[in-house]
């Protein structure tokens, strides 16, 4: 009986561990783009590293954020700060606690990953037409993602030699500020090259 009760508490224990450790493996629908136009033995390389943080700056403020698997897109959040943006795989959705004010919620709201696009705050509204993301290849499977939105510009999202993302750049609010996620390798203390 005391063995039972032992190993129950064992078991129970990696399970808290497993729901309460942040760091999941994510993946983006770029990174499966590429790995359709590799051979399945080059699959395996295309992978997101699971103990990657991303540095997130908007409007010259700058946050260290972890990547949250979550229903149908990922989660980049800080538990020490309010920082938080949500991301589809193509677009950023939501932005909040980079000190935006008014602007602080700022919501993203498309069909599809092109064409119409709403940008909400509280006090503002912008719509806008983006046109389909073009793939513009690199060495090895490194390369990036772009798409033109009519009055902002690029958003960008780049992938390194290893298919790995390693840069989100989008414009985020109604008056065109940029965030820029960047991963940030964990284990070497350094910005991934991009």
């Amino acid at each position: 009986m005391h063995l039972l009760h032992k190993n129950l508490r064992v078991y129970l224990s990696l399970c808290v561990i497993g729901l309460v450790y942040p760091a999941c493996t994510v993946s983006f629908p770029q990174v499966d783009a590429v790995r359709a136009q590799f051979g399945p033995s080059d699959q395996a390389a295309l992978t997101v590293p699971k103990d990657a943080i991303w540095l997130a700056s908007l409007r010259e403020q700058g946050q260290l954020l972890a990547a949250y698997q979550r229903e149908g897109f990922i989660l980049f959040a800080n538990a020490d700060s309010d920082g938080r943006v949500e991301f589809d795989g193509w677009l950023v959705r939501s932005v909040s606690g980079f000190d935006l004010g008014d602007l602080d919620g700022v919501t993203i709201e498309s069909v599809g990953n092109d064409g119409s696009r709403t940008i909400s705050s509280r006090t503002t509204e912008f719509t806008t037409v983006c046109q389909s993301w073009m793939w513009f290849p690199g060495t090895g499977l490194s390369g990036t993602w772009e798409q033109v939105c009519d009055g902002f510009g690029l958003n960008i999202i780049r992938l390194n030699e290893s298919g790995s993302i390693v840069l989100v750049d989008q414009v985020v609010t109604p008056s065109g500020d940029r965030l820029i996620l960047q991963r940030y390798e964990f284990s070497t203390g350094q910005r991934s090259q991009s």
